[in-house]
């Protein structure tokens, strides 16, 4: 393994968590009788704190991107 890649390795290992399992249907992706978990969606993990954050930044970011990409402009 180079240098570079043991660096890099590391940061990541130091990155906060996106997303974590649901807490209501605890990873099951469903809850009860109900059907499809409302908190999660039916994914059986919901987003950190850090994961809502990166989502927001990266709509932010794509926003013109997604609009070009769906008009044709």
């Amino acid at each position: 393994m180079s240098e570079n890649e043991r660096k890099e390795e590391e940061a990541q290992a130091q990155l906060p968590e996106l997303e974590t399992r649901c807490r209501k249907c605890e990873g099951r992706g469903r809850w009860g009788f109900e059907g499809r978990c409302g908190l999660c969606g039916g994914s059986g993990y919901e987003l950190t704190l850090f994961g809502k954050k990166v989502l927001a930044l990266m709509r932010h970011r794509f926003r013109a991107l997604f609009r070009e990409l769906i008009s044709g402009e």
